[in-house]
C-alpha cells in the first residue's frame, strides 16, 4: 500500500525501484519519499550573503532563455551561457501538502533542506502570475490548476513559516551566476534588442531598412564632400 502510495504520490520522478531500494532503511512514509527524491548527487553549499533570486520575467528580461530540462531529478537544475533548464514539475493539489510535509520534516529533522532549498528556488522564480505563465509556456511547469494565478499562490503559500538557511543552500552557486548574469549591462542591452526590435519579421526588416538608409546617407555625405574638396 506505501509502495502505491509513493508512486501515485511521486510519479514520473520516484519509481518502485527508488522505493522498494529505500524500504527498509526509513522511518516513515514521508522520510521514504525524502529519500527516494534526493538528489542524483549534491552540491557544495556555500553561504549566499545576497540572498535575491531573480523571477522568470526578470531572467527573461536579462536575456536569460527558459527551457525544460530532460532529467527526471527536479533537483537537477543547471544554468549555463544563459540557459536556465530546469526539469518540468507537475503542479497539482495533492503536491501542495506533500511538499509541505516534506519541507517541514526537513527544517525539524535533517541537515540536508534540499527539497525545501527546491521549493524556495521555486517560490522566487514564480513571484507573479506572469511569472507561473512564463514557466509554463516553455515547458518547466505542467500546470493542472485552474490557471497561472493560482500557480502563483500555490509557491507562495509553501513557503509560509519556512526558514531560508542563507548559510547552506543546495542551489548557491546557481543563484550566484544568475545573479551575475542578470547584472550584466551588455546581456540586458542585448536582451531588449531582441525583444523590442527583433521580435517579429517586420520589427527586423525595418531595422534592416533603417540601417541602410543610414548607410547610405553617409556615403552620400561622403561622396559630397570628396566632390567639394
Amino acid at each position: 500500500m506505501i509502495l502505491r502510495f509513493g508512486i501515485w504520490a511521486w510519479e514520473p520522478y520516484v519509481t518502485e525501484d527508488h522505493l522498494q531500494q529505500n524500504f527498509f532503511q526509513v522511518e516513515h512514509i514521508v522520510d521514504l519519499l525524502r529519500l527516494c527524491f534526493q538528489p542524483s548527487c549534491f552540491s557544495f553549499k556555500t553561504e549566499i550573503k545576497v540572498f535575491k533570486i531573480p523571477s522568470a520575467k526578470e531572467l527573461q528580461q536579462a536575456g536569460v532563455r527558459l527551457q525544460s530540462g530532460s532529467s527526471k531529478n527536479l533537483f537537477d537544475i543547471r544554468f549555463h551561457n544563459g540557459v536556465l533548464e530546469i526539469p518540468q514539475l507537475l503542479v497539482m493539489d495533492r503536491k501542495r501538502f506533500i511538499f509541505r510535509n516534506l519541507m517541514v520534516y526537513e527544517q525539524h529533522y535533517c541537515s540536508e533542506n534540499y527539497v525545501t532549498d527546491y521549493m524556495i528556488l521555486i517560490s522566487f522564480l514564480v513571484k507573479s502570475p506572469m511569472d507561473a505563465e512564463l514557466l509554463i509556456r516553455n515547458g518547466i511547469i505542467e500546470n493542472c490548476l485552474k490557471d497561472s494565478e493560482e500557480v502563483s499562490t500555490f509557491f507562495k503559500g509553501l513557503l509560509e513559516e519556512i526558514q531560508i538557511n542563507r548559510k547552506n543552500f543546495e542551489f548557491a552557486s546557481l543563484v550566484e551566476d544568475m545573479g551575475a548574469y542578470c547584472r550584466s549591462p551588455w546581456h540586458r542591452w542585448n536582451a531588449t534588442l531582441k525583444q523590442d526590435y527583433f521580435s517579429t519579421p517586420w520589427g527586423s526588416l525595418s531595422i534592416i531598412a533603417a540601417a541602410v538608409l543610414l548607410l547610405l546617407t553617409f556615403m552620400q555625405t561622403v561622396f559630397a564632400f570628396i566632390q567639394v574638396i
